[in-house]
C-alpha cells in the first residue's frame, strides 16, 4: 500500500489491454477503471493515464483486416482513431463528473528541456483543476516514435512518471506479471517482486504481442531506468476487475506484515532530483570523449573543462543531453553547456586559450548543473 504522503500515480494501459480483438477500445473496461480512477481521486490520489489504442482504434474504423506496418498507414490509422480513443476515455470519466484532457506528445517533447517544462507544467494544471491527463504519442505527425521509439507507450509511460515525479507507475498488462519463464509453460512462476533489474531479470522477458509493439522486453527497460530514478513500478493483469483499488490496497494476509499484492512489484533504487530524471531518460544527442584524468575529476565532482576533452562525437546544439566517454565506457550523462562545433574547436586547450578561441568571457565549464555519474 502506498504511504500516505505518496499520492501521483502513473497508469499505463497498452493495446492487447485496452482493445478488444477487433481493436476498439473495450468500453466496459474503461468504465470500471474510470470508476476506480474516481474513487482514488476521492481518497486524494492524482492519477495520469498513459493510454496506447488510437491505431488499433483507426484500423478497426477503417476495416483493415491487421495493424498496418508501414508509417504512412499507421499514421492515417492514427488520425482515425486517436478521437475514437479520446471519446471512449470521455464517455467513462464523464460519469462520474470528470473531464479527460488528451495529451500529445511526442520524443521531442522530452528531448527538448524548454518543451519538457512545458509539459510538466500544463500536466500540473490539469491535475490542479481535476481533470484525468490522457496521454498518447502523436502518431499522425511523428515517424520515429510510429516506428519504434515508444514500443507501445511502454517508453513514454516511464518518461511521464520521472518527468512528474510519481509515486508509483502501474502497468496494466495482458499478463499477470513478469515469471520466470514464458507464461504459457506449466511450470512458470510469477515473479512477486524484483529488487533491481539485473541481466538475469531482462532474460526472462518474452516477445512483443500480437497487436502492440511492447512485450515484456520493453516494459522492463523502461522499469530499469525508472526505478533506477526512484519510481517504484508495478506490472499486473489490466482486466483483473477492481485491480487498481488492489494494487492501493491490499488486503491484509494473515501476518499483516506481509500483504497480499497482485503482480510484480519492482522496488526503487535510487532517487535522483527533476533534472537528473530528465538527463536520465533523455536520449544522448552526441558523445563527448575525454581522457582518464577528466573521467575521474567528473567522479570527483568537478566540472569537465577543455582540457580534458580528446574529441566529440555527432552534431548538437547548446543545452543538449550527451554521454561523456573514456575508452570504451560511459562515465555520465550532461548537459553540454557548448555545441559539438565549439567543442571541437576549443578540444584539449586550457581555459584561457579556450576562451579566446570562441570568443568568451568567464568560466568554459562544458558541464556544470544537471549531470548523472554512471561509471
Amino acid at each position: 500500500m502506498l504511504d500516505p504522503e505518496q499520492r501521483r500515480v502513473v497508469v499505463k494501459l497498452g493495446t492487447n489491454t485496452l482493445c478488444n480483438p477487433d481493436g476498439l477500445p473495450d468500453a466496459e473496461l474503461l468504465r470500471s477503471l474510470a470508476e476506480e480512477i474516481h474513487l482514488l481521486r476521492s481518497e486524494g490520489h492524482q492519477i495520469l493515464v498513459v493510454s496506447s489504442g488510437a491505431i488499433g482504434s483507426g484500423r478497426a474504423a477503417l476495416r483493415l483486416p491487421e495493424t498496418p506496418q508501414d508509417v504512412p498507414t499507421r499514421q492515417a490509422c492514427a488520425a482515425v482513431g486517436q478521437h475514437r480513443l479520446m471519446q471512449a476515455w470521455d464517455d467513462a470519466l464523464r460519469r462520474h463528473k470528470t473531464a479527460a484532457a488528451q495529451v500529445l506528445v511526442t520524443a521531442d517533447t522530452f528531448e527538448v528541456r524548454r518543451r519538457y517544462l512545458n509539459l510538466r507544467n500544463c500536466l500540473e494544471s490539469l491535475l490542479k483543476l481535476g481533470a484525468v491527463p490522457v496521454l498518447n504519442e502523436n502518431d499522425t505527425t511523428s515517424t520515429d516514435e510510429i516506428d519504434a521509439a515508444f514500443t507501445d507507450n511502454d517508453r513514454l509511460g516511464a518518461l511521464v512518471a520521472a518527468k512528474v515525479e510519481a509515486d508509483l507507475y502501474v502497468i496494466l498488462s495482458d499478463v499477470r506479471g513478469l515469471y520466470d519463464k514464458p507464461p504459457h509453460l506449466k511450470t512458470a512462476k510469477l515473479v512477486p517482486e524484483v529488487e533491481s533489474v539485473t541481466e538475469e531479470v531482462l532474460a526472462m522477458a518474452g516477445k512483443p504481442g500480437k497487436n502492440g509493439r511492447g512485450g515484456m522486453r520493453s516494459k522492463l527497460e523502461s522499469t530499469k531506468h525508472l526505478t533506477e530514478a526512484g519510481v517504484p513500478v508495478v506490472i499486473a493483469y489490466g482486466r483483473e476487475p477492481g485491480i487498481l483499488h488492489q494494487l492501493l490496497h491490499p488486503d491484509a494476509a494473515e501476518d499483516e506484515e506481509q500483504p497480499v499484492r497482485p503482480g510484480t512489484w519492482f522496488h526503487a533504487v535510487g532517487r535522483r532530483d527533476g533534472k537528473e530524471r530528465w538527463i536520465s531518460a533523455a536520449t544522448p544527442q552526441g558523445r563527448i570523449l575525454v581522457d582518464a584524468g577528466a573521467a575521474d575529476a567528473l567522479r570527483d565532482g568537478f566540472h569537465l573543462l577543455p582540457a580534458g576533452v580528446r574529441g566529440v562525437e555527432g552534431q548538437f546544439p547548446v543545452e543538449s543531453v550527451v554521454e561523456v566517454v573514456h575508452g570504451e565506457q560511459v562515465v555520465a550523462r550532461a548537459v553540454s553547456q557548448f555545441s559539438s562545433r565549439d567543442l571541437e574547436r576549443c578540444a584539449g586547450m586550457q581555459s584561457e586559450d579556450a576562451r579566446d578561441a570562441l570568443g568568451v568571457e568567464g568560466s568554459v565549464n562544458i558541464t556544470r548543473k544537471g549531470r548523472i555519474i554512471l561509471a
